[in-house]
């Protein structure tokens, strides 16, 4: 954490948090205020197996741990790197290799208290992590007996590391309300950790800082100005859900009720859920009385069917885009699926309506595994559209627009292309910071496309990390 641009702080009914210096001048854009490592990480069971178990790159793993069998490493240089952590879990892995995340988390934790006695005590590096126990049996009794049962069971086979039931409790109530996904570049899931530090940084919906990863270690930095004494957050949740989703899933993970800028944002969050008007096709806000709603054109929604239909496609879209693994091997037929949702969303749903993002994204990452690149290109412009009006200084829309730009340029199509690929390199180097791997790929394809610029580009400014 850099100290010389944020201090901690804590409010009453808040707990922790952590914000800008009040004395100074607040923290620029793309600024870099948490770089840490975890204290404890878990890469997901698929991923274990085409992974580096220490830089978490998808590569050849030849090196295998001759003690667990599990662990594995791209160079002799990663597994040094990893031997010191490693040495600590490598009894453990086998027995913990078929838990679920959270479990494989909590026992890691165990063996850290195991071979570091400081982390037994007061001194423990998460002895400051909110645990919720109280929270979690009122809401999730049933939950939290069941993960309890299950680690008891594999704790048989490892008594030393079993320790009483409270402290146990402790443990896994920290893991399930402090862990972060660790995402790739692509920003998908691959892994779990818990990081000491941006722990203590609160949830907004709005939030003004964003997390990204450099394998299992963590970066945060300012997604726009921070003034002095402001609250530095990020978002424990999708921000591009209405609101009562996001309450109900922060509510359930994390035990509060957000009550932030966005969540009192009615008119956004109509927008969001917007419905298309079956008489003009204009667009109709949601509001919570559905069978009041009417379009401008004086048209009124009372038919009961159609209520019905829009409920039932949201279900549908929503099965669709999760049974996403059950056509690997046929996605000519799941892009079919998708191109006929969308065609059954655009009978209800307004072209603003959030609802439509998962499907298109889906639809976009199928085109361009089949080489699809004029249909590919068509469903970027219109996530580009919906997600323009819903977000700035997103990693989600700079990732859309280096998409956007490498399927330009497989049309022949330079300048667009080039203009898609430097708004995804503004907006990625506040996200992710110029060194990162991710911007450095999209500055050598404009190098490659514009020569000349290559002095420009290598002494452009890196507000994050000057």
């Amino acid at each position: 954490m850099d100290r010389d641009v944020v201090e901690l702080f804590t409010e009453p009914g808040k707990g922790k948090g952590v914000r800008a210096r009040s004395v100074g001048r607040g923290i620029r854009q793309g600024s870099l205020i948490i770089a840490e490592d975890p204290y404890i990480f878990s890469l997901d069971v698929e991923e274990a197996k085409r992974r580096c178990h220490s830089c978490l790159q998808k590569k050849t793993v030849p090196l295998v741990c001759c003690g667990c069998k599990y662990a594995r490493y791209c160079s002799e240089a990663c597994q040094e790197h990893d031997q010191e952590r490693h040495r600590m879990e490598c009894d453990v892995t086998n027995a913990a290799s078929g838990l679920a995340s959270n479990l494989k988390m909590a026992v890691a934790i165990l063996c850290k208290m195991h071979h570091l006695p400081v982390e037994r005590g007061q001194l423990s590096s998460i002895k400051t992590l909110m645990s919720h126990v109280d929270d979690i049996k009122k809401q999730r009794p049933g939950g939290l007996t069941a993960m309890l049962s299950t680690l008891r069971i594999t704790l048989k086979f490892l008594p030393e590391y079993l320790i009483d039931q409270d402290d146990l409790e402790k443990v896994v109530g920290k893991v399930m309300c402090n862990s972060f996904a660790i995402l790739d570049d692509d920003h998908q899931q691959i892994g779990t950790a818990l990081y000491t530090q941006a722990s203590m940084i609160n949830h907004s919906c709005s939030p003004n800082c964003v997390p990204i990863f450099r394998g299992s270690r963590v970066e945060i930095r300012a997604a726009r100005v921070i003034l002095p004494g402001e609250e530095a957050t990020i978002s424990y949740t999708d921000t591009l859900t209405p609101t009562q989703e996001r309450k109900d899933h922060l509510s359930f993970n994390y035990f509060f009720t957000c009550q932030c800028e966005a969540c009192n944002d009615k008119e956004r969050d109509a927008k969001m859920e917007c419905l298309k008007c079956p008489r003009c096709s204009r667009q109709i806000p949601k509001t919570s009385a559905l069978q009041l709603l009417s379009c401008s054109c004086g048209y009124k929604l009372t038919s009961g069917d159609f209520l019905t239909d829009m409920e039932d496609i949201k279900k549908f879209a929503e099965n669709l885009v999760n049974s996403r693994k059950s056509y690997d091997h046929e996605p000519e037929h799941f892009l079919y699926l998708l191109e006929r949702c969308i065609q059954l969303q655009q009978e209800v749903f307004h072209e603003d309506n959030v609802s439509f993002v998962s499907v298109l994204e889906k639809a976009l990452d199928v085109c361009l595994e089949m080489g699809e690149w004029q249909s590919a290109l068509e469903y970027a412009e219109r996530l580009e559209r919906i997600l323009g009006v819903y977000l700035q200084n997103d990693i989600g829309l700079g990732l859309l627009y280096k998409k956007k730009g490498l399927i330009q340029l497989e049309l022949g199509r330079t300048e667009e292309a080039k203009e898609s690929l430097l708004t995804a390199k503004r907006l990625l180097t506040v996200t992710h910071g110029w060194r990162h791997d991710l911007v450095q790929n999209i500055r050598n394809v404009l190098t490659d496309l514009e020569p000349d610029e290559e002095a420009t580009l290598e002494h452009e400014n890196d507000l994050s990390e000057r």
